[in-house]
């Protein structure tokens, strides 16, 4: 019986999924939905969909856990999960009959130590005499929960507090170059965005910057109408942003803008 690998590098991170990114190689494609960032002491949804055409039998989808954090299993599309020795494991005695289905889980993230993190995931199944395998390397950023802009049920963090500061600020000042746009995603390598974020309205742009392929939506009219998108797009980990000149800046370099008029 041959054995067949395949790697792929999923290059993510600052921000999918929440990011899509879609793995196809020959009988089995994949498409992973997950977010680009993680946030320190919380936790996390991943979604796969399997697209297996006429693949039978045995098969399972291994996770090799990072150190400190943990998984649950949620939708298991009938297999059996399992977790063993720094490993989940999602195992199909045989396979859904259904050309495609779908696996969730949700990844919790430690609340100390951690700022990067690499995940290596791979689904082994059978096709004639031959064992065949797809092994996935993921990349995150793990930002601490501050960082990331609350949604409604908590405004008064001190991140939404500054931004929404600089907001009035940018109304006072009347003050026209600065822009709030909201990140969805960052990636190692350049991505087929329009595949991505095939759902994703309006479409982002791409900067590349400090060695990363940045993707974000925007420019919007007011801080309010960035808010309302980043809590509506169905992105785990977006955050708002603030350009100036077609360049992300800072806070602190945002508000000595906004001071100079």
């Amino acid at each position: 019986m041959k054995t067949s690998t395949n790697l792929f590098l999923i290059g993510i991170l600052m921000s999918v999924f929440s990011a899509f990114v879609s793995l196809a190689q020959g009988d089995v494609s994949l498409l992973v939905k997950q977010p680009s960032l993680l946030k320190a002491g919380g936790s996390h949804i991943i979604e796969i969909e399997f697209n297996k055409q006429d693949i039978k039998g045995f098969a399972k989808y291994e996770i090799e856990i990072p150190k400190g954090f943990a998984i649950r299993g949620l939708e298991t599309a009938g297999a059996n999960f399992i977790k063993d020795d720094g490993l989940a494991k999602f195992v199909w005695i045989d396979l859904p009959d259904s050309t495609s289905f779908k696996i969730t889980y949700q990844i919790y993230v430690p609340k100390n130590g951690v700022s990067q993190t690499t995940m290596l995931s791979h689904f082994h199944y059978v096709k004639g005499d031959n064992k065949l395998s797809q092994t996935m390397r993921t990349v995150w950023q793990v930002r601490p929960a501050e960082s990331f802009v609350q949604r409604k049920s908590a405004p008064n963090t001190s991140l939404s507090l500054s931004l929404s500061g600089l907001a009035e600020l940018i109304k006072d000042k009347k003050q026209t170059e600065l822009q709030f746009r909201v990140q969805v995603g960052a990636f190692q390598t350049e991505i087929d965005s329009r595949k991505v974020y095939r759902n994703l309205k309006p479409k982002p742009d791409m900067h590349h910057s400090d060695q990363w392929f940045k993707y974000t939506v925007g420019p919007f009219k007011s801080y309010e109408e960035a808010v309302g998108f980043q809590s509506k797009c169905g992105i785990q980990g977006a955050f708002l942003v603030v350009f100036y000149k077609n360049q992300a800046i800072d806070l602190a370099k945002a508000y000595r803008l906004a001071n100079q008029n």
